[in-house]
């Protein structure tokens, strides 16, 4: 049985759905996320064409206040753009639909421009939200506000055990466990999409690195499990 750590918690289906597949997962939370303060008022504006969602973390912080107010309905009618993946789920379940999702926030921002009726956009992220969204869409004349609902903390876990692959799913979070840990060249390393992995290389150039068809931890346990098989 393959033996993968995971570097974020994940439920216990994908954990008994790993053991389906022949793998032993293992969860380890090398960072955590913490709910900011932010002005709701913001997200009840009119002053923004579009709302964009590039974390699940972020939709979790901000569905609370929606739900608490009067004005969640006026939101929910916004043209919402998101990552695919678990951002994408996670709306669903607050019944949040978006008009249009990509696998990583350049695509997403491609998305928005080719719709030719944006002209500014509210981005609900974390701290430590990447520039590329910002760049593209301001380069091409749309107006860009970020709102950050959330802070990601480091969690300086030291692993203990040696593992026949590793999941990464943000580049804080393979800072975060360099912090204890060191990479190992025969360790497989899953990212869950290339900003991941183009951290992982920029740190170790010969690591083994592979990313999944699609954006989430189901996808990534598939590509382990293909790329172990060969």
């Amino acid at each position: 049985m393959l033996k993968v750590l995971s570097t974020k918690s994940q439920d216990e289906d994908l954990v008994r759905t790993a053991g389906q597949m022949g793998i032993a997962l293992d969860c380890i939370e090398v960072i955590r996320t913490q709910t900011m303060d932010f002005d709701i008022s913001v997200l009840r504006s009119d002053s923004y064409d579009a709302i964009v969602f590039t974390s699940s973390s972020a939709v979790r912080a901000v569905t609370p206040s929606l739900k608490r107010g009067p004005g969640g309905s006026d939101y929910q009618r916004k043209r919402v753009y998101s990552l695919s993946g678990k951002t994408q789920s996670e709306l669903v379940k607050h019944n949040i639909v978006s008009i249009a999702v990509a696998d990583n926030a350049s695509q997403l921002a491609d998305k928005i421009i080719t719709d030719g009726n944006i002209r500014s956009v509210l981005h609900i992220c974390g701290d430590l939200k990447l520039d590329v969204l910002e760049n593209k869409l301001t380069a091409s004349g749309i107006s860009y506000k970020p709102l950050i609902v959330y802070e990601t903390v480091p969690v300086s876990n030291e692993i203990n055990g040696d593992y026949d692959a590793v999941m990464f799913y943000s580049p804080s979070g393979i800072e975060s466990f360099l912090t204890k840990n060191n990479f190992n060249r025969d360790t497989l390393y899953c990212c869950i999409g290339e900003t991941t992995a183009q951290k992982l290389r920029g740190i170790d150039e010969s690591a083994n690195i592979i990313i999944p068809n699609e954006p989430t931890p189901h996808a990534m346990l598939r590509a382990i499990k293909e790329n172990k098989s060969k």
